[in-house]
């Protein structure tokens, strides 16, 4: 039973992302699209930090159902602020249609959209690669480091901090990339600083490296979102941005499904080592793709 409901909790946590970034656009205006995206990404990524140690202390303190149930207030808490919204206008003609004609039309769309269809296939082909170290990060914290488990803790929050503080750095007055030229940076970013953690000797070296990699993550993010803000008509963009996060959660899976038998061939550096080349590798074929599309 537990099972079920963790099961049936994920699936329905997984319409959030794509409702909520398909909303931003009736929200703020064009210009602010970046900034908007930057605070939602930040304060998502730090909730990502925090939730953990805040549930280990629930749970020293009152228990498993009782971090449970705070965790089930914390959602009502939500439901209230979201609540505050205006309401959205809609997207054109409102009309019921067949869920399957409606999940149809958003993969047409994205086949053939050139910039959309590279966009996604690129950071598709890139969270595969990286996921490919989250299989191999404790092992290198733990064998190749010699840092045990408090090591795989701070390399993990290292990359957690990175994460919060990139999309931040895009609030600047002075940011005037594309979004196009932000996702190959932070692409770029994460491939060169996954590629130097596998390689560095020292455990704060490894660290930095850890961070690094994910201000690239952070801003690549940020930048996706306001890509597909920008690109896609308000009528299809919550299925581009269902085909988009479920393409996201899909590499994730097939990286840590890949990382697992890769490891048990080679040291847990090499994985880092063929998780930054082929990450390396995704930003020249992101670049060809999005580079020639004229939309």
């Amino acid at each position: 039973m537990l099972i079920s409901l963790v099961a049936g909790a994920s699936a329905l946590s997984t319409l959030f992302f794509p409702a909520g970034r398909s909303a931003v656009p009736d929200l703020v205006p064009d210009d602010d699209l970046t900034k908007a995206n930057a605070l939602l990404g930040s304060a998502a990524n730090l909730s990502f930090a925090l939730g953990p140690a805040a549930g280990a202390t629930l749970f020293a303190l009152i228990g498993a159902r009782g971090a449970l149930a705070f965790d089930t207030l914390t959602f009502l808490v939500s439901v209230l602020l979201l609540s505050r919204l205006p309401a959205l206008p809609p997207s054109g003609e409102v009309k019921a249609r067949a869920f399957l004609r409606e999940s149809r039309e958003g993969m047409l769309y994205v086949v053939r959209h050139r910039l959309v269809r590279g966009a996604i296939l690129g950071l598709f082909l890139g969270v595969t690669f990286l996921a490919l170290d989250g299989v191999a990060l404790v092992f290198l914290a733990r064998e190749s480091l010699g840092s045990g488990e408090a090591g795989y803790g701070l390399l993990a929050s290292a990359h957690g901090i990175g994460m919060i503080l990139g999309p931040l750095l895009l609030l600047r007055r002075s940011v005037r990339a594309t979004p196009v030229s932000i996702i190959l940076l932070g692409l770029a970013l994460e491939g060169m600083a996954t590629l130097s953690t596998g390689l560095a000797p020292f455990l704060a070296l490894a660290m930095f490296f850890r961070g690094a990699g994910g201000v690239g993550n952070g801003v690549e993010n940020v930048a996706a979102d306001t890509l597909l803000q920008k690109a896609v008509p308000r009528a299809m963009l919550g299925r581009v941005f269902g085909i988009y996060f479920g393409g996201v959660f899909l590499a994730e899976g097939l990286g840590y499904a890949v990382g697992g038998p890769l490891l048990e061939l080679i040291s847990p550096r090499a994985v880092f080592v063929v998780s930054g080349c082929g990450t390396l590798a995704t930003v020249l074929l992101v670049w060809w793709l999005l580079s020639r599309s004229p939309d």
